[in-house]
């Protein structure tokens, strides 16, 4: 969600990664959907406004990447971080809830919750 919504928003563009993808590497999100279907209303939702993110894949977080990037943002619990993430310096922490898994209207809050911190890092970054 945040990378559709900063791609859609930014003059820059952004990478998604998740720190424990693991066999899912390069699994896109409509695959995903097949197997969790609760993967399909984040992508209803999505497509409600207006992005499409059936294509996108998922990536493991790698150190290149992070050394590559400007701003680190993560979503994932600190017991989950790798070290290279940890010693980085970029890393900005967004505590938002995994919209998989849970009732509709919680998938919208956590989607709205999602685009207006990106609203901001957009407003702060470009």
């Amino acid at each position: 969600m945040a990378q559709a919504f900063f791609n859609h928003l930014s003059e820059f563009t952004s990478t998604s990664a998740g720190t424990k993808v693991a066999d899912f590497e390069g699994q896109t999100v409509a695959e995903r959907g097949q197997v969790a279907p609760s993967v399909v209303m984040v992508l209803e939702l999505m497509n409600e406004e207006g992005l499409d993110i059936s294509s996108e894949q998922r990536n493991q977080l790698t150190p290149e990447l992070v050394d590559a990037a400007d701003k680190v943002i993560v979503m994932a619990q600190r017991d989950s971080w790798p070290d290279y993430l940890v010693e980085g310096g970029k890393v900005v922490f967004w505590e938002i809830s995994d919209p998989v898994n849970v009732p509709r209207e919680t998938a919208q809050s956590i989607m709205d919750q999602t685009k207006g911190l990106v609203e901001d890092l957009v407003r702060e970054t470009g």
